[in-house]
């Protein structure tokens, strides 16, 4: 027999650019992992700065109440004080009617 000669397969240049490929989705998924990250570490300083804001205007909210109670309590005492003056008037005016 003749002796048989070996042809070799051509070499797969898909499996180079499969590396490639395989490479630059490696460097995608990288790039999306480090957005992702940075995008936790700025939510979570929102959500910091939001507390802070919150407690501020908890703080507001409560300094707002106690203003009003005083008010309310100043408004109690001047209305006291008007429906006093509005029965001595009402008195003073009877008696006033009755010497006339």
């Amino acid at each position: 027999m003749a002796e048989a000669q070996i042809i070799p397969f051509p070499p797969r240049p898909q499996a180079a650019e499969g590396s490639d490929r395989l490479r630059r989705a490696i460097g995608d998924l990288q790039d999306a992992l480090l957005a992702q990250s940075q995008a936790l570490t700025d939510w979570r300083l929102a959500t910091t700065e939001l507390g802070f804001g919150v407690a501020a205007l908890a703080e507001a909210l409560g300094r707002t109440r106690l203003s009003l109670a005083a008010v309310q309590d100043r408004l109690a005492g001047i209305r006291a004080n008007a429906e006093s003056l509005a029965r001595w008037d009402g008195a003073a005016l009877l008696e006033a009617a009755t010497r006339l």
